[in-house]
């Protein structure tokens, strides 16, 4: 009896994996700030690496918040609470937003909608969304101001502040408005549009 229930046990957990695996939706995402660094709660250093690596080695682990990335000597730290900030020159702070189970549900239900789209188009959403905020990281503008300037730039410049203010908020209207302003890029290929 218990090895039956043992070996169920196992199923969901290996059938939840692979969900979650295949899910549209990214596990967690993370905000970056520059030239910031959270002393303590490391969860144990790694050297002679790369920010993402850094951010693979915060996302696999279920204690880790967030990370330190020191571009300078390549040295990432990762953090099992980031409270107190500092300023420090060539880090990089990266707080780990992890989605919810009701997310994830939301996420899948309305993939499901999507019958148009094949799994490489999931796969490019959900690699494009989990790794946003590791290339526009937050420089300190609020959301609004960001989207108040990108209404206003040119298509380039409105790309990045759009982009910054995605990966700040994650807002459904402004992953919206980051799609549009990627179809307007011009000379960048179908690539960048699809």
């Amino acid at each position: 009896m218990f090895l039956t229930y043992l070996l169920l046990f196992f199923s969901f957990v290996s059938a939840s994996s692979a969900v979650l695996a295949d899910s549209p939706l990214p596990e967690g995402r993370f905000v970056l700030q520059r030239d910031t660094d959270h002393f303590g709660a490391d969860l144990g250093p790694l050297f002679d690496t790369d920010m993402a690596s850094c951010a693979r080695a915060c996302s696999g682990q279920q204690a880790c918040v967030g990370f330190v990335f020191n571009s300078r000597s390549d040295a990432c730290f990762p953090k099992s609470s980031m409270t107190e900030s500092a300023p420090f020159e060539g880090a990089f702070s990266a707080q780990l937003i992890r989605a919810g189970k009701a997310e994830q549900r939301q996420a899948e239900q309305r993939a499901a909608q999507l019958t148009g789209l094949d799994p490489a188009d999931f796969t490019a959403a959900r690699q494009q969304a989990a790794g946003l905020g590791l290339r526009f990281p937050a420089g300190g503008a609020t959301v609004e101001d960001l989207a108040a300037a990108a209404a206003e730039a040119s298509p380039a410049v409105a790309l990045r502040w759009i982009a910054e203010a995605v990966a700040i908020s994650d807002r459904g209207d402004l992953w919206e408005a980051y799609a549009r302003s990627l179809m307007r890029q011009e000379g960048k290929g179908t690539a960048l549009r699809r």
